[in-house]
């Protein structure tokens, strides 16, 4: 792909991300703006704290287009400003809510991870129980949903319970162990891992680069 054709597609892709990250937690911070609890269940305060964290952490302002750049930038500074006022106010209940969510998240991941490395070590026939889109969809997007509200709580001082930031760290261990032999069950089945534009993720994220070694603005 030409270079210039990658610019351009990148920054479409970026300028899509924001607007939909945006949109989601425009959304769920009117709910809570608009009532004297935390109106939202723990699966929803777990996504507003993740969409925020993609719009914090992610490289998407840095692809998008010079002049799209202060504009995007203050849609995502006005959603974080609100999001840290709803903290101020709540801090306790937001604490518990974002807590319950991620709890669920990371048991889900870590029910799926065990199963594939309890495969992996036993050398089952058959293959793994999972495809490469089901294992991009159902573990690593939600360790990366996961990863986003950990480290954003972590940057706004909310405190959350249940050694969280421990088990993310331990199921990021995990995927170190597993993924050669995630990749060679699907190069056996002949099943191809999704190609992404790496340039979308953060640098941190070493798993996308172990799955995609090649972005796909090289193709």
């Amino acid at each position: 792909m030409a270079p210039m054709a990658v610019e351009e597609d990148l920054a479409d892709s970026a300028g899509r991300l924001i607007s939909y990250a945006a949109r989601q937690s425009d959304a769920l911070l009117a709910r809570l703006e608009g009532s004297a609890g935390v109106s939202l269940n723990p699966k929803e305060c777990s996504r507003l704290f993740s969409v925020l964290g993609e719009l914090e952490f992610s490289p998407w302002l840095s692809l998008l287009k010079q002049a799209d750049r202060p504009v995007f930038g203050d849609l995502v500074s006005r959603l974080e400003d609100r999001l840290r006022n709803q903290v101020k106010l709540r801090r306790d209940d937001l604490a518990l809510c974002v807590s319950r969510g991620l709890q669920l998240e990371v048991a889900k991941i870590e029910g799926e991870i065990a199963k594939i490395a309890h495969r992996i070590r036993a050398g089952e026939k058959g293959g793994l129980y999972v495809g490469p889109d089901e294992f991009d969809s159902e573990i690593i997007s939600l360790f990366e949903s996961a990863w986003y509200a950990l480290r954003l709580c972590e940057l706004i001082g909310l405190s959350l319970q249940g050694e969280l930031r421990n088990k993310g760290r331990d199921i990021e261990s995990t995927l170190k162990k597993i993924l050669p032999g995630v990749l060679n069950d699907f190069r056996v089945r002949e099943e191809r891992v999704p190609q992404v534009y790496l340039e979308l993720f953060p640098k941190s994220f070493w798993w996308r680069r172990v799955l995609s070694p090649t972005s796909l603005s090289e193709e």
